[in-house]
C-alpha cells in the first residue's frame, strides 16, 4: 500500500512528536512506536477511527483569561488596550469571551504561553489548523487586500531553544458586523518576515503549529476608517485542531466568515501569497454550501451560493471574496471553496453556527431628551434569529415618543418634561425573547453657554503652536487667529464635544506675533467666546538633520559628521510630494522607520526635534510618531522610544510633528531614528528631521488677563504646571519673574 494521502502522512511524524513531548519516546521500544502508529494509520485509512485532533486553546467558560496550560492574550502596549472577561458575548453557544477595550493606535494583542521563556504552545501539537472567533465594530471596513492579521512564531519542537522561532504573517480582510467572524487558518501563511518570496504549505520541516511559542492578532488601523476611539472587539473559541480529509492549502488560505442576519454571508480567503504570484492569479472560485458537513466526496452535490465563481477582489495582491445570502438563517451553514483553475482535488471548508449566541438586547441606558426638539434612538440587539419584534411590556414612553416595532427604533417629538421608566421586550425569529428596563428623561432646552477657563499658547515653534483651554461642559472646539489685534483671517476646529481642549495650529511665520480668540459651543448650540490673546512664534533657527531625498543620493545633510542614512527594509524612498521615504511594502507602521546616524553629539533639555511629513491621501490623517535616540531597527517595545506630538495632516498637505527633549531624555547620542506609527502603504512621506537647539526656544507673551489667570494659579496652587513657565519641573518666584518680564499690556 502507497501513502498518497498528505493527512496520513503528517499523522505519523505528529505522533511521533507528540510522543517525545510527553517523554515517553525513548522509554518504548522501536517496534512498540511503530507497531502503534501504523495501527493509527491503518484505522484512519480503512475508516476504523478518525485522524482528526481537537485542543480548544481558550473558550473563557472557567472564568479565567488563562488557559488550561499558562497561556494569556495580553495587550501590545498598557496604554493601547484593556482585556476583561465579558459575561454578555459569548460565540458559539458559550457563555463569555475576551473584551479588548482599544484605547488608541490599533487593536494588537498578543497570546504568550510563558512569560520568561519561549516555551510551546501544548494544545497546538499534532494539529494543522487554528480557528477563531473575533467581532470587531459593526462599520470597521474593508481594505483592498487585508485589514487584519495574525503574526505566528513556529520552532523545531524536538530542539530545546529559548527563541520565538521564524515569524510568519496570516492575512485576512473582514468587514464590520453585528455578529462576529469566524476564522480559520491552515499551515500556509502569506508572508514570512524579512522576505518576499511565495510561502509554501507548512514552510518549515516540522509541524507548523507543533511548534507554535506564541502569536498575536491585529486589527489594522486604515486611514479611511471611521471607527473612533476607543472601540469594543471581542475574541473567544480560540483551538488548534487536525482535518480528517485533505483540503486545497495551497491556494486556498486564512478563510473567513462574516454573518449579517437573514442569510447574508461574506467569505474572504487569499492565496499563497502575500504579493501576487504564478501559483493562483487570475484563478476563479466556486463556493457551494449546506445544512450538513460538505466532503470532498459530496461537494458537487451541494448547492452552488449566488455569485459564483468568484475573481480577485478588485485592487488586492491575492485576495478573493464571495458576498451572498442563501435560505439559511438558524443552526450551522457549511461551506466549501473549490478553485476552478487549480489541479487539486480539494475543496477547502468552513463552517458558521448562526445560533452563536442568546437573544440581548445590549442597550443599557438612552439618551435625554429635550421637550419641542426631535428624538430619535434605537434599541440595540445581538443573537437570536432575525427577524426581530420589539414591544413596551411595562411602563410607558415619554408622550410623543413611538417605538418602532419592526427596528427597535424610539422617534418622535416629546411635549412634557419627566423621566418615563419603561420595559423593552424584543422577541426573534424563533420566539425566543429578552427585556431591558429603560428611562428616558425630557428636560428644558440647554440655554447656559459653558465657560472657558485657562487658556494657553503652548509648544510655541517657528511654525506652529498648541492652544489648549477648557470648558465646564463638553462642548467643541475653536481658534480664530491672524496677525493683527481682532484680525482673525484663519480658523481651526474641532467638532469633538470635551472639556479639555487643545488645537494646533500649522502654516505660522517665524518671527511673528498673533493674536487668537478661542469659542466653544455645547450640544444645545450655546456658544461662548474668550478674550483676545497673543504668542510670538520663534525665530528659526534649525539644523537640518536630514532631508530625505526621492533617493539616498539626494539625501541633504545640515550636521558634520551626521550623513548615514538608515532605515527599514520595507521602507524606500519615493518621488512623492516634497519626495522622502515612506512604507512601500506591506503596511505595517510598526515596522516603518528612518533617520541618521553620526557622530556623538549633545541633545539639551529643550532642545526639540521637528520632522516635516507629507500627506499622501484625499483625507485628513491623525497620528502620533515615535522617536528613539538608542535604537536604530524597528520599534519593538523594548527599547527607548518617545511619543512624537499628534499631528493632523490636511489631504495632499505638509505638516510636521515634534519631540522637546527633556531632562529624562537630555544626552549625548549618535542617532535620530524616527518611526510613523500608522499603518500606510506609500500614503505618509517623511520628507526632514531638524533639529531646534534650546538657545532658539520661543517666550511666550503674555496679556493681562491669562497673566492674571496664572498669577493666580501660582498663588492657590503653586504647583500647576500651567504655571510652570520655563518647564523646569518647579513652580516658583523665577516663574513669576519670566511671566512678568514678558507681559505686554
Amino acid at each position: 500500500m502507497i501513502l498518497e494521502n498528505k493527512s496520513m502522512i503528517d499523522l505519523i511524524s505528529r505522533s511521533v512528536v507528540i510522543l517525545r513531548s510527553k517523554n515517553l519516546f525513548f522509554s518504548l521500544s522501536s517496534s512498540v512506536i511503530i507497531i502503534a502508529v501504523f495501527a493509527v494509520v491503518i484505522m484512519g485509512v480503512l475508516g476504523f477511527g478518525e485522524s482528526a485532533r481537537a485542543e480548544t486553546l481558550i473558550d473563557y467558560e472557567n472564568g479565567s483569561l488563562f488557559s488550561a496550560s499558562g497561556g494569556y492574550f495580553r495587550y501590545y502596549a498598557e496604554d493601547r488596550s484593556i482585556l476583561t472577561l465579558d459575561a454578555t458575548q459569548g460565540f458559539d453557544n458559550t457563555d463569555q469571551s475576551l473584551n479588548v477595550n482599544t484605547l488608541m493606535d490599533n487593536f494588537h494583542i498578543w497570546w504568550i504561553q510563558n512569560d520568561i521563556e519561549r516555551t510551546l504552545i501544548p494544545e497546538g501539537l499534532g494539529c494543522d489548523r487554528m480557528s477563531f472567533f473575533i467581532k470587531i465594530p459593526d462599520n470597521y471596513p474593508l481594505d483592498s487586500d487585508y485589514n487584519f492579521h495574525v503574526g505566528t512564531y513556529t520552532r523545531d519542537p524536538e530542539i530545546p531553544s529559548n527563541i520565538q522561532g521564524q515569524h510568519y504573517y496570516h492575512y485576512l480582510n473582514i468587514q464590520g458586523s453585528d455578529y462576529p467572524t469566524k476564522i480559520v487558518l491552515n499551515q500556509h501563511p502569506q508572508h514570512r518576515t524579512g522576505s518576499s518570496d511565495t510561502i509554501e504549505d507548512n514552510p518549515e520541516t516540522w509541524n507548523y503549529y507543533d511548534g507554535f511559542t506564541r502569536f498575536y492578532m491585529i486589527l489594522l488601523p486604515l486611514y479611511e476608517c471611521p471607527i473612533s476611539l476607543p472601540f469594543i472587539s471581542h475574541v473567544d473559541e480560540v483551538k488548534f485542531y487536525s482535518i480528517s480529509e485533505p483540503e486545497n492549502d495551497e491556494t486556498i488560505n486564512s478563510i473567513s466568515c462574516t454573518y449579517f442576519g437573514d442569510g447574508t454571508f461574506q467569505i474572504g480567503w487569499h492565496g499563497s501569497s502575500q504579493y501576487s504570484d504564478g501559483n493562483c492569479d487570475d484563478h476563479t472560485f466556486e463556493v457551494r454550501y449546506s445544512t450538513s458537513p460538505i466532503t470532498n466526496a459530496d461537494y458537487a452535490s451541494t448547492v452552488i451560493v449566488p455569485g459564483s465563481p468568484f475573481s480577485q477582489y478588485p485592487s488586492s495582491y491575492n485576495f478573493w471574496q464571495a458576498n451572498f445570502t442563501i435560505p439559511i438563517t438558524s443552526g450551522t451553514a457549511y461551506f466549501a471553496i473549490k478553485d476552478l483553475d487549480s489541479a487539486s482535488p480539494y475543496v477547502s471548508k468552513i463552517d458558521y453556527p448562526i445560533d452563536y449566541m442568546d437573544l440581548s438586547i445590549t442597550t443599557s441606558s438612552l439618551p435625554e431628551a429635550i421637550i419641542g426638539e426631535a428624538y430619535s434612538q434605537s434599541v440595540s440587539v445581538t443573537g437570536g434569529n432575525t427577524p426581530y419584534s420589539y414591544s413596551i411590556i411595562s411602563g410607558s414612553l415619554p408622550n410623543g415618543l413611538n417605538l418602532n416595532s419592526n427596528t427597535g427604533l424610539i422617534s418622535g417629538t416629546p411635549t412634557q418634561i419627566g423621566t418615563s421608566n419603561f420595559t423593552i421586550q424584543v422577541t426573534d425569529n424563533d420566539s425566543s425573547t429578552d427585556t431591558q428596563n429603560l428611562s428616558i428623561t425630557v428636560n428644558n432646552p440647554d440655554t447656559t453657554p459653558p465657560t472657558i477657563s485657562n487658556i494657553q499658547a503652548t509648544n510655541i515653534l517657528s511654525e506652529s503652536a498648541t492652544i489648549t483651554w477648557t470648558t465646564n461642559e463638553n462642548a467643541n472646539s475653536q481658534v480664530q487667529y491672524g496677525t493683527s489685534p481682532g484680525g482673525y483671517s484663519n480658523t481651526e476646529t474641532d467638532s469633538n464635544y470635551v472639556t479639555s481642549h487643545s488645537i494646533v495650529i500649522y502654516g505660522l511665520n517665524e518671527n511673528t506675533t498673533y493674536y487668537y480668540q478661542v469659542s466653544s459651543e455645547d450640544q444645545s448650540s450655546n456658544n461662548t467666546n474668550s478674550a483676545e490673546y497673543s504668542f510670538t512664534t520663534a525665530v528659526e533657527t534649525s539644523t537640518t538633520l536630514i532631508d530625505f531625498g526621492d533617493s539616498e543620493a539626494n539625501n541633504a545633510y545640515g550636521l558634520e559628521n551626521w550623513s548615514t542614512p538608515i532605515k527599514d527594509s520595507y521602507t524606500n524612498y519615493r518621488a512623492i510630494g516634497p519626495g522622502g521615504t515612506t512604507i512601500t511594502s506591506g503596511s505595517n507602521g510598526g515596522y516603518n522607520y528612518q533617520g541618521v546616524q553620526g557622530t556623538s553629539k549633545q541633545f539639551s533639555n529643550e532642545d526639540v526635534i521637528k520632522v516635516n511629513w507629507y500627506n499622501n491621501s484625499s483625507n485628513a490623517i491623525t497620528f502620533t510618531p515615535r522617536i528613539s535616540f538608542t535604537d536604530s531597527d524597528r520599534y519593538d517595545g523594548d527599547s527607548v522610544w518617545y511619543n512624537m506630538t499628534t499631528t493632523t495632516i490636511q489631504p495632499n498637505s505638509t505638516a510636521y510633528s515634534d519631540y522637546a527633549i527633556n531632562s529624562s531624555s537630555a544626552g549625548d547620542y549618535n542617532l535620530v531614528n524616527v518611526n510613523v506609527n500608522y499603518d500606510n502603504t506609500e500614503v505618509l512621506i517623511c520628507d526632514n528631521v531638524k533639529l531646534m537647539e534650546s538657545s532658539s526656544s520661543p517666550s511666550t507673551t503674555y496679556t493681562i488677563t491669562n497673566f492674571i489667570n496664572l498669577v493666580a494659579n501660582w498663588l492657590t496652587s503653586g504647583s500647576g504646571l500651567e504655571s510652570d513657565v520655563n518647564n523646569d519641573g518647579v513652580v516658583n518666584t523665577r516663574d513669576l519673574g519670566i511671566m512678568m518680564s514678558n507681559w505686554s499690556e
